[in-house]
């Protein structure tokens, strides 16, 4: 029993932990692609961390939100900043936190559009 009851107070604990860690910011929230339409004519296939850019991850200022961060974004889920571009840099000097999510086709970012959310930084 009392090892049961250290179980779940450890438990407790890590969720707490969890949970002062978070927090909650209003983003300006963007899709793009791996395609030159994206990314330009140099794209290459490969995120400014190296990347493969056509697995699931985001782009933003990494001086607001590093490399490695965990978003949980409402409607896609959890995803992590991987990558950056010009839009988040200059939106964050303005500042904006301004997340653009990658999708694996161009019609997958397009249906997305732009959307103020309320996004959650698990670190």
């Amino acid at each position: 029993m009392k090892a049961r009851i250290a179980v779940l107070f450890v438990v407790f604990c890590a969720v707490l932990v969890r949970a002062e860690t978070a927090r909650i910011v209003r983003m300006k929230v963007t899709a793009y692609c791996p395609c030159t339409k994206c990314c330009g004519q140099d794209a290459c296939g490969l995120t400014s961390t190296g990347r493969d850019a056509y697995t699931l991850g985001v782009a933003a200022d990494p001086k607001l939100l590093p490399y490695g961060t965990k978003l949980e974004i409402p409607g896609i889920g959890i995803r992590t900043v991987d990558d950056t571009g010009g839009a988040m840099r200059k939106d964050a000097r303005r500042g904006i936190y301004h997340i653009d999510i990658r999708f694996r086709t161009h019609q997958e970012a397009r249906n997305f559009g732009v959307k103020w959310l309320d996004v959650k930084i698990l670190k």
